[in-house]
């Protein structure tokens, strides 16, 4: 616990490193929390209180510890989440102990990632549920490892303006709707699975960068998609007169 009832008034935890399941309590005169570097949690992470954790400019990473505490964060009312500011920290769900939620009942500040990771193996794949309203911040990343990101209503890829986006789908998958925002910078996006994938909300409606496939068992469009660039490192890619593939840019390679 960072905090309890004899802790005094209130302070301001100073955090790194690796960590069992941690709560940041309302005892104590409702204390804060900062990350000074990357910290990872081998349990659940929960925020009480009318403090802030904030990861400043550090990734976090939830693999978990059981099945118990399978590496969930929960921001109970009152409580507020400080998302990370920089440019490439990154918040990790990647527990083989069971799905993972990150429940939100109190406060995202910005309510923006820079990068959100997927690695979820539960079960050969289980699913990882983000809050409704997220928005993954323009020149971040969706990292789609293994498992499910269920998105509930729908979280939002990029912030407009200048800035591009990447998106990687290895094993992993996306359930529920994502708003592609992404503003005039570079967009890429990665397909290299070992097996074969149809195409999902990961993909947005056009690349300005590059489409690449690194896939053996091949790509399956379920949408039609404008690119830029397209690159076959490895495996087809199969389209339809409905969901068409058009290359706009420099051709294909």
């Amino acid at each position: 616990k960072l905090a309890n009832n004899v802790s005094g008034a209130t302070r301001l935890f100073i955090i790194k490193g690796n960590a069992p399941s941690m709560e940041m309590t309302n005892d104590g005169g409702n204390s804060s929390a900062s990350l000074s570097a990357n910290l990872t949690v081998y349990g659940n992470l929960d925020i009480y209180g009318t403090g802030t954790f904030n990861n400043s400019t550090f990734s976090l990473s939830m693999p978990g510890m059981n099945a118990s505490a399978p590496g969930h964060i929960t921001i109970h009312p009152g409580a507020t989440f400080t998302m990370n500011s920089g440019t490439s920290p990154a918040l990790i769900f990647n527990s083989t102990f069971g799905n993972q939620t990150f429940t939100n009942n109190g406060v995202l500040t910005d309510n923006q990632l820079t990068v959100l990771s997927v690695n979820n193996t539960f079960g050969g794949g289980g699913t990882v549920t983000v809050p409704s309203g997220l928005t993954i911040k323009g020149d971040g990343a969706i990292n789609l490892l293994n498992g499910t990101l269920q998105t509930g209503t729908g979280i939002t890829a990029g912030s407009g303006g200048t800035s591009g986006f990447t998106i990687v789908r290895t094993n992993g998958q996306i359930s529920g709707p994502v708003t592609h925002n992404h503003g005039s910078g570079v967009v890429n996006v990665t397909y290299n699975g070992t097996t074969a994938q149809v195409t999902g909300y990961e993909l947005p409606p056009a690349i300005s960068g590059t489409l690449l496939i690194n896939n053996p068992g091949g790509i399956t469009l379920n949408s039609a998609v404008t690119t830029s660039k397209l690159t076959m490192t490895s495996g087809n890619i199969t389209s339809s007169a409905i969901n068409l593939l058009t290359i706009s840019g420099t051709g294909a390679s």
